[in-house]
């Protein structure tokens, strides 16, 4: 099941009161026209058979930093989150420090989310960043699909009914403002070498991609 983001600031104030190490963080990094939700979905049923309590998060991270900061969630959602339209250059300006306070606050904001649900563990944390974000965290495994050009931009212009100039145009960019998203983020620069697996959307089926990343997730005694 998603998590319940409404319980967010109860959760964030048990976390910080915990001494335990971290429990185990898997997050889904991909290229924009390389599906995930289907895999985090798959991954949580198999993840259900073995440990209690896993959950994922997407893209209501952004959305809660937004109803928590009174910034008109679902404006930021559309223009930051849906179809990658210009994901960081309309809200976010470019990566210094030009961006005004309240795009900082957001910043902090969903770095605070993303850090409270890995520090809680047993989570599934699909995009949004999160790889940059607990990149050095113990039990965590940091996994990125991939997949060709060509095979991204039939997935997007049939999607999308566009053509596959525009496709191939649109992901270009949205590739390229995710990268500009995590280094907003991270407070460094990307870094495409922090994934432990690169899975090719491509070739491997979704059953495939489940099964490397839970021999993966046992090998590391994440489950």
């Amino acid at each position: 099941m998603k998590i319940d983001l409404k319980k967010y600031m109860t959760e964030r104030d048990r976390v910080r009161e915990l001494k335990n190490a971290p429990g185990p963080v898997l997050t889904l990094s991909r290229q924009y026209g390389c599906e995930a939700n289907k895999i985090a979905l798959k991954l949580l049923a198999r993840l259900s058979d073995i440990s209690v309590g896993w959950q994922y998060i997407n893209k209501e991270i952004i959305n809660e930093s937004a109803k928590i900061l009174n910034l008109a969630p679902d404006r930021l959602a559309q223009r930051v989150l849906s179809h990658g339209q210009s994901m960081v250059s309309d809200v976010f300006s470019s990566f210094s420090n030009q961006y005004t306070i309240t795009d900082k606050k957001i910043v902090e904001k969903v770095r605070e989310i993303i850090e409270t649900y890995a520090k809680k563990g047993k989570v599934i944390i699909v995009g949004r960043g999160g790889s940059a974000i607990i990149r050095n965290r113990p039990l965590a495994l940091h996994v990125r699909l991939v997949a060709s050009l060509a095979y991204r931009s039939q997935v997007i212009s049939a999607k999308q009914k566009l053509t596959d100039e525009e496709a191939r145009l649109l992901i270009r960019q949205v590739d390229t403002d995710r990268e500009l998203w995590s280094e907003h983020l991270s407070h460094q620069a990307y870094d495409p070498y922090l994934f432990d697996l690169s899975l090719n959307r491509q070739t491997l089926t979704e059953n495939e991609i489940v099964d490397i990343i839970l021999r993966m997730m046992k090998s590391r005694k994440m489950i």
